[in-house]
């Protein structure tokens, strides 16, 4: 018997406050591998917040429910161990003209390499944080993810 993947991402419930603002109420959604998923709402109604209160870049927010990627709890996760999975800023594919162009007047470079080329070992989540990553850009662009 074969057993089923964890979804892609999943969220239960999630509920972000600012002091005594509500600005995200319980929302619960699913992503599996190779599904997009589109926030859709008017302004100020919360598909950035919920965004980045999943990549916990939220700082005096406070975040009930949960939420899980790959089947790793991202809420009960330490900020370094966030950190991680969120990777740096040159692992996301808009940094690439930026990193290309830094590279071409010498500018952005550690010890005479690109800083988009970090030696810095990679976790067994990197297959997987580039769909995330599409996921994120879906939410802050209003447009789906290529």
């Amino acid at each position: 018997m074969e057993i089923a993947a964890p979804p892609l991402l999943e969220v239960q419930d999630l509920s972000v406050s600012f002091a005594n603002t509500r600005a995200v109420d319980g929302i619960s959604f699913r992503v599996e591998e190779g599904e997009t998923l589109g926030l859709v709402g008017e302004s100020g109604c919360g598909k950035s917040t919920t965004a980045l209160a999943l990549m916990r870049l939220l700082r005096d927010a406070s975040l009930t429910g949960r939420a899980w990627l790959d089947g790793v709890d991202l809420i009960g996760l330490g900020e370094a161990e966030m950190r991680a999975m969120r990777g740096s800023p040159t692992d996301h594919p808009s940094s690439a003209r930026r990193a290309a162009r830094s590279t071409a007047t010498g500018r952005g470079r550690t010890r005479g390499r690109p800083t988009c080329c970090s030696t810095r070992s990679r976790s067994a989540m990197e297959p997987r944080r580039s769909s995330i990553i599409r996921i994120s850009a879906a939410w802050g662009n209003g447009r789906e993810a290529a």
